[in-house]
């Protein structure tokens, strides 16, 4: 399995804490990219092609429409949405995934990590098979989140089976 995880500073330590969960339990070839690294990636027509899985932690830059970091992440998001890789959204640290273009990803996402246990507000109806992976936060549950992110992944359509 190929996973991406992306974000900005604010966002490093859950996608690190994340990434070695994914690499503690072999899922595959795991790659990070954060800040410049974004800029560059998102110059690249090719970039979710071979990916099975994009992790994306949000910050406050994920809101800010004024700056050029917006950008970068709205068109890497948009892109990775409608890419057919399972897509999953880690929260800031106000545990909010609402963002000025959620509409435009909203049926591509897969799933996202909830820190409390009201889901309420800016996730309702973001997709018919929209995961919440609950932790208490994404450091202490890395763990789990690698593990379910990969089980989502690696299930026919990332739709896990109910039996």
């Amino acid at each position: 399995m190929n996973v991406f995880l992306l974000g900005h500073a604010p966002a490093k330590g859950a996608l690190r804490a994340i990434a070695q969960a994914l690499r503690d339990q072999q899922a595959g070839v795991i790659s990070c990219y954060f800040d410049g690294d974004l800029a560059a990636l998102s110059q690249r027509s090719d970039t979710f092609r071979s990916v099975d899985a994009v992790i994306f932690g949000l910050s406050h830059m994920s809101r800010n429409k004024d700056t050029p970091e917006y950008d970068i992440e709205r068109e890497l998001m948009v892109r990775a949405a409608h890419s057919g890789a399972a897509f999953f959204l880690v929260p800031d640290d106000t545990d909010s995934i609402n963002l000025p273009h959620l509409e435009e990803i909203r049926g591509g996402v897969t799933g996202f990590v909830a820190y409390h246990k009201d889901d309420g507000g800016d996730r309702d109806n973001l997709n018919l098979v929209t995961y919440a992976i609950r932790v208490q936060n994404p450091i202490e549950g890395a763990g789990e989140i690698a593990r379910m992110t990969s089980e989502i992944a690696r299930s026919p359509g990332h739709i896990l089976p109910t039996w």
